[in-house]
């Protein structure tokens, strides 16, 4: 070895050394002076609860907005004092990884302080002898607090270069012995970082609260009210009959991560999750952890139970389902008013676990998609706000906006159907079939099998195509007669996150996909169910490979309904230059022999026949287009915001993915919020964690939506509806970056801006009134550093 390389060894290691024994010195006098750590010391503190709750709401305000979900940084999470306890960590949830990674799902894989400690998370409070002075000196939750206050950032200023706020930034997480070194070398990262101080008031309700032990009340008792309906559930879900338990199984692995609610009473409603457990009803739950749902329990019995949500509701985790007498009805309805016939059970055996067609085969499947459907706002919601909290494997193989119709359920009850399914569920398997760890190598299995099934597919469409209806009400479902809004939804993604919503809204995007029973349980469980995100690198890459084929299946559906005729160019509309792998895949899929093109639909010459068969879809789902609404403005400034619709091109892809827009009336006595959404153009999806590489930016477009649309803004603005028209014709002529971002910093509101706080406040307020049920606290991380 050279002899640089062996000076620049021997340096490295020195200077590890040094560290080490340095952290070593900070840890031993602080053992001197406040005794030794342990979690117990923590533990004796909850018997005060002194001023949690007026620090509870500092933390939702000013922390939780960034340290709430799987991607929070240092993985510590503030929602609740639970997660406060875990502290935080130095290992990374979002990383490459050769060997799938052990989970660390608060309330799940750790029950108690010291568990979390033996996997490597280290306190954030004090975990010494408990006084009001090591408290505070020994808390790295108040330190940072106070590394804020003594280097604020320059109000109203940019951040500095060197200040890195990506999601995928370097992080450095330091312990408490590593917090003095870790503020002199980054003095502007206090906390909240890249944002505000907190005001005096703030910081000296948190100051009292961790001062007196950081401790919380026990939690409220169940009310005899909330008891009875906890235990009707929980004896529904657990009734011994072989029917009763395969169903309850499917509604278990279908909405495991919903926030199960009872009724809304508008101010105060109660959350449960559903969770299999160790104990029965009436004991205290022990969740039963497993990495997805349809794992092992290795238990002879085991219970699901309704557990009490008692963190703070965060939008990108709010997944509401009520269950209620309706929900029981429906149910019964679809599952039990015909008896199928079980004779055993299946398994959990990981081979067959992983798919819902060979362990739910005994389920009518005509039942298995009503159920679906009623809730379909809510399914596919599953794999968009889910814990994995940036979706970009996923994500980055759907286009920025499109819209999504179902078909009939009624096709479903084809006698020829749930044989279909059964004989060719071997066809039908998916990445959790290799486990976590994954495998490239996987892959040619998979795509062979997906092959198999497309013709499969194909086969059995030429068998039943001559019993079908061509017409819209026989193909495509209405909503029960328009009475459910599931019908129709729209898809905006915003690069790793996205958002799905009621109705077909915004303007007329460049795909739409039609679902079917098969497509929609596919996608269930290659994202939500089957997705590790503890997972390894080969895991993400086939599940992305493997969402790529049914993205297409879905497109073609759709395809399938225009005249043969418009077939190949509506793929290469849709698909510019996909290569001949992909071209050949919709052939495939298109090619079943007959056609369902649509034979009511009433063609206008002036329009493609694509335009006009979405808006039959439109009319015969009964689909909101979400107008822009007047409430406070006037009629005319609503009309001047509806012109950044026509901001196209270029200038379109100078502006944030998604933006929250506050106008303000002329009278300045009240106000709406509105959502900005960039749609980024590609030529294809056809790249592998290469977005960049088909970007077509002179495609781009912007869209205007009334309410808040995104869990994830990356820009705040606030502007009076007298400066619309200016700040629109701005947008229109912006020729570079530069002049995007001038004419937003006019009315924007910076991350340094004195007004940030205030506006934030203002942002929540007024959605806990127009999100009602939906509402959650907002997530910061993705806001830009302007």
């Amino acid at each position: 070895m050279p002899t640089f390389s062996i000076r620049l060894t021997v340096s490295f290691f020195s200077l590890l050394f040094l560290l080490s024994a340095c952290q070593w010195v900070k840890t031993n006098n602080y053992n001197k002076e406040y005794g030794m750590p342990h979690p117990i010391h923590r533990e004796d503190a909850h018997a005060n609860s002194l001023h949690y709750s007026e620090a509870r709401d500092v933390l939702d305000k000013r922390c939780v907005v960034c340290h709430a979900c799987y991607d929070a940084p240092c993985q510590l999470k503030l929602s609740s004092l639970e997660g406060i306890d875990r502290g935080a960590s130095k290992r990374k949830i979002y990383e490459k990884r050769v060997f799938a990674a052990d989970p660390s799902r608060l309330f799940e894989d750790g029950i108690n302080t010291a568990q979390w400690r033996k996997k490597e998370f280290f306190p954030v409070l004090n975990e010494r002898v408990q006084t009001p002075e090591a408290n505070l000196h020994m808390s790295l939750l108040y330190r940072m607090l106070e590394q804020k206050r003594s280097n604020p950032l320059d109000a109203g200023h940019s951040l500095p270069d060197t200040f890195e706020i990506s999601t995928r930034r370097k992080q450095s997480c330091p312990k408490i012995e590593e917090q003095e070194s870790y503020a002199k070398d980054f003095p502007l990262q206090g906390m909240p970082f890249g944002l505000p101080a907190i005001s005096d008031d703030e910081h000296g309700i948190l100051k009292r609260w961790i001062s007196s032990g950081a401790s919380a009340p026990l939690p409220t008792p169940l009310t005899v009210v909330e008891l009875g309906k906890i235990k009707r559930w929980e004896d529904f879900f657990n009734q011994p009959a072989l029917q009763n338990q395969l169903v309850s199984r499917y509604i278990y692995e279908h909405i495991y991560l919903g926030n199960v609610y009872f009724q809304d009473d508008k101010s105060n409603t109660e959350f449960y999750r559903l969770v299999r457990s160790y104990t029965p009803s009436g004991s205290p739950i022990r969740i039963i952890p497993s990495r997805r749902p349809f794992d092992a329990t290795n238990v002879d019995n085991f219970y699901y139970r309704l557990r009490k949500v008692d963190n703070s509701i965060v939008v990108k985790r709010h997944l509401p389902y009520i269950l209620d007498q309706k929900r029981y009805d429906f149910w019964q309805d679809i599952f039990f008013k015909e008896d199928f016939h079980i004779t055993e059970l299946p398994d959990y055996d990981p081979e067959d676990s992983a798919n819902p067609f060979i362990i739910f085969a005994d389920i009518p499947i005509y039942a298995r998609y009503k159920f679906l459907l009623e809730e379909a706002q809510f399914t596919i919601m599953n794999f968009i706000k889910g814990p994995v909290c940036r979706g970009q494997v996923a994500l980055d193989v759907i286009n920025d906006n499109f819209w999504i119709a179902f078909t009939n359920p009624e096709l479903h009850k084809d006698k020829l159907h749930d044989p279909f399914f059964k004989e060719n569920a071997e066809l039908l398997r998916f990445p959790a079939y290799w486990g976590s760890q994954g495998s490239v190598f996987s892959w040619p299995a998979l795509a062979k099998r997906s092959s198999g099934f497309i013709q499969a597919r194909s086969d059995y469409l030429k068998k039943v195509a001559p019993t079908i209806n061509d017409t819209i009400g026989s193909i495509v479902w209405d909503g029960n007669k328009q009475e459910n809004p599931n019908a129709s939804l729209t898809i905006f993604r915003h690069f790793d996150s996205a958002t799905v919503v009621k109705g077909w809204a915004g303007t007329e995007p460049k795909t739409t996909w039609l679902l079917g029973y098969g497509l929609l349980e596919r996608i269930h469980y290659l994202l939500v169910a089957g997705f590790d995100v503890n997972g390894t690198v080969q895991h993400q890459i086939v599940t992305r490979l493997y969402m790529e084929f049914l993205r297409m299946e879905g497109e073609a559906t759709l395809i399938s309904l225009l005249p043969k005729s418009d077939h190949k160019k509506t793929v290469k509309h849709w698909n510019t230059d996909p290569g001949e792998s992909v071209e050949d895949y919709f052939k495939s899929l298109l090619d079943d022999g007959k056609g369902f093109s649509v034979t009511d639909v009433p063609y206008n010459e002036d329009e493609s026949h694509l335009s006009t068969l979405l808006k039959t879809i439109s009319d015969h789902t009964a689909s909101n287009r979400r107008p822009l609404p007047v409430i406070k403005l006037a009629p005319i400034a609503i009309q001047t915001l509806a012109e950044i619709n026509s901001v196209t091109g270029p200038p379109a892809s100078f502006f944030p993915e998604a933006a929250f827009i506050k106008v303000v009336a002329a009278d300045n006595q009240g106000h709406q919020w509105f959502t900005v959404l960039r749609h980024s153009s590609h030529r294809n999806l056809n790249h592998l964690l290469s977005e960049e590489d088909t970007r077509t930016p002179k495609n781009d477009r912007l869209n205007v939506l009334p309410g808040l649309m995104t869990a994830y803004p990356n820009r705040f603005i606030e502007i009076n509806e007298t400066q619309l028209e200016t700040f629109i014709q701005q947008l229109k002529s912006a020729k570079t970056q530069q002049a995007t971002d001038a004419a937003i910093a006019t009315y924007g509101i910076s991350r340094t801006s004195l007004k940030f706080w205030s506006f934030s406040d203002s942002l929540h307020e007024d959605a806990k009134v127009s999100e009602g049920l939906y509402y959650g606290i907002i997530d910061y991380n993705r806001l830009n550093r302007h």
